[in-house]
């Protein structure tokens, strides 16, 4: 899976191919700039691009990821 999970958007992602890096950058790079944002207090720009990062597709999957496989919470019935 080469291209961006964020042009995947509605369209069905297969698990076992994702490679897990690209998504990782994608969260990682918005949580910087919501940093600087903060960090120069430029409030309103740090809350739109904390809309972004809680919209977008690369946070979802690996928040799913964490939960599902990676912590405790892969042995809560249900996951």
């Amino acid at each position: 899976m080469c291209e961006s999970i964020e042009q995947n958007k509605g369209h069905v992602v297969d698990w076992d191919n994702i490679q897990w890096n690209t998504p990782r950058q994608h969260v990682r790079r918005i949580q910087e700039r919501i940093f600087r944002a903060t960090r120069d207090k430029d409030w309103a720009k740090g809350k739109n691009l904390q809309k972004l990062l809680v919209r977008s597709q690369s946070a979802r999957l690996l928040s799913i990821r964490r939960v599902t496989q990676e912590n405790k919470g892969k042995y809560t019935p249900g996951m």
